[in-house]
């Protein structure tokens, strides 16, 4: 008997687990989320939220999701911005810093009286409270205000402030005072004053669905897309709005999501994944302030300082770019290299830089003291040992650099590059100088091999095809033409207009392309 009712428990087990997806269907409310193979895969009671953020939760409603919009710790949204303020009193670099403790927070940015308006008919501020701070800031008499986000203040604040901006010396902050429900004006006050504030997101709101034809979809997914058309597709996007979404054809599709022609899909830190005609394609990419240099096969990134430094300085900025001071190993390098400071930074002023190899403490004379590279995958070779192009006057730099007496007396000698004068390809050649000479900062990264497809060639974030002319200059020497060759960019000079041989060279001039 006893066995009888442990089969009977068990197969009213068995039962309730093969119909909890039957049950969970039919429970009153409740929402369902199903799976790829059709089986249920979540079910969220009726009055239940999910996926809350700071602004945002999504909430199970009689069997459908709702985005409900909230604030944390009050319920006043005004612009799509959440708002709060203090009932303390402050100065206004203090209601800043305490702003901003709050993650995505900063002093209110009145960009629009709108904004003002909703203030106070939303009561987002108490009645007993009259003069607020918000993210106004003139730091001196003769600079207009700005908001926090470096935004100018519009006219039609700056013209009601009272008193006049004249009539404060230093820095000087805005206020916003309530004169009564309806209301209100602006003050100029010295910003070490006292005063409540408001504290608003600095990012509106954002939805985490979007509903469509009476169903809900998060943000990023395809909503429907074009039987006969890749490129056409509506997607559930940020706003939580649903967009349709039309790419240039020829398109690529990347996790679901259509690309048109030449559009990157993908950045990382030293390469780009783009859409060319149809097809993903992976290329080299430089960070913010960096120029991608292509030679022999390889992509390295660039950068030179605007201003001039001493070794240990340049090293320094350097690193602050997360970079390290260029190391030449190639003549194709030197080239390429040379090339980019001829026609780019030439005009700037860059007539001598630093690079990365030094002797950094001098030996005594019985000892040999080379140059030698001091980053990267040379690090510690000698740079005579890898390639060299010493100007004339420097082939010492070569050589044992304690057998110059001139050098050997001083604790460190870097590496340098130095313009000619010359117009003609060789325009900067190799030196080696004291470090306490200022020079450009040259800084090297994100050497790698090149991610190019086929010939096609990448310049300023467009691909070219084999044999396009990417640009040229014709009339403010020095003149130059840029061609895709083979998938490497190639500048070459050119003779400018007006000059005594006007001739254009063909595209085509100075390589073979291939047969069409």
């Amino acid at each position: 008997m006893r066995d009888r009712y442990i089969a009977l428990i068990f197969l009213i087990a068995t039962v309730a687990l093969s119909t909890a997806e039957q049950t969970c269907e039919h429970t009153r409310g409740s929402c369902i989320t199903y799976g790829p193979d059709g089986k249920v895969e979540s079910c969220t009671p009726n009055g239940v939220y999910i996926e809350r953020t700071t602004c945002f939760y999504n909430v199970c409603r009689n069997g459908n999701w709702e985005s409900k919009s909230t604030c944390r710790d009050t319920n006043c949204q005004v612009g799509g911005r959440c708002i709060m303020n203090s009932r303390g009193y402050s100065s206004w670099e203090e209601a800043r810093e305490i702003c901003r403790m709050l993650p995505g927070y900063d002093l209110l940015n009145v960009e629009d009286e709108e904004i003002v308006k909703s203030l106070f008919t939303k009561h987002c501020v108490p009645k007993i409270l009259k003069s607020f701070w918000v993210g106004g800031r003139s730091s001196s008499k003769s600079n207009p205000f700005a908001w926090t986000n470096g935004k100018p203040v519009s006219t039609s604040i700056t013209s009601q402030v009272q008193p006049p901006r004249d009539s404060i010396f230093g820095p000087a902050c805005l206020a916003l005072e309530k004169a009564s429900s309806n209301t209100h004006y602006w003050r100029d006050s010295s910003c070490s004053d006292k005063r409540s504030f408001i504290c608003a997101m600095t990012e509106p709101c954002k939805p985490l669905i979007c509903r469509y034809n009476g169903q809900t979809y998060n943000i990023g997914e395809v909503v429907w897309k074009s039987p006969t058309c890749e490129c056409t597709r509506m997607i559930c996007q940020p706003d939580g709005q649903v967009h349709l979404v039309q790419k240039e054809k020829p398109c690529c599709l990347y996790h679901d999501r259509p690309y048109g022609n030449n559009e990157v899909v993908v950045t990382g830190d030293c390469y780009q994944i783009l859409c060319h005609k149809g097809e993903l394609v992976s290329v080299p990419h430089c960070p913010e302030n960096f120029t991608l240099l292509t030679y022999n096969g390889v992509a390295s990134c660039y950068h030179v300082s605007k201003e001039n430094y001493n070794s240990k300085e340049a090293y320094g900025h350097c690193k602050r770019l997360n970079s390290e001071m260029a190391v030449v190993s190639s003549e194709g390098e030197n080239h390429a290299l040379e090339n980019h400071l001829f026609y780019n930074n030439l005009h700037g002023g860059c007539k001598n830089g630093w690079l990365g190899a030094a002797v950094r403490q001098m030996s005594p004379p019985n000892f040999k003291t080379y140059l030698t590279w001091q980053f990267g995958m040379l690090r510690g070779m000698p740079v005579a040992s890898i390639y060299e192009d010493f100007c004339e006057p420097y082939g010492h730099c070569s050589r044992n650099v304690a057998d110059v007496s001139n050098v050997a007396a001083v604790p460190e000698v870097i590496l340098g590059i130095t313009y000619t004068g010359s117009q003609e390809t060789n325009n900067y050649c190799w030196n080696c100088t004291h470090g306490y000479e200022l020079k450009n900062a040259i800084c090297e990264t994100c050497v790698s091999c090149e991610h190019r497809y086929s010939d096609v060639c990448l310049d300023c974030g467009k691909i070219y095809d084999n044999g396009e002319v990417i640009n040229q200059e014709t009339e403010i020497a020095p003149c130059y033409k840029k061609v895709c060759n083979h998938g490497i960019v190639e500048k070459k000079s050119i003779a400018c207009k007006g000059s005594s041989d006007d001739t254009i060279d063909d595209p085509t001039d100075g390589f073979t392309l291939p047969p069409q």
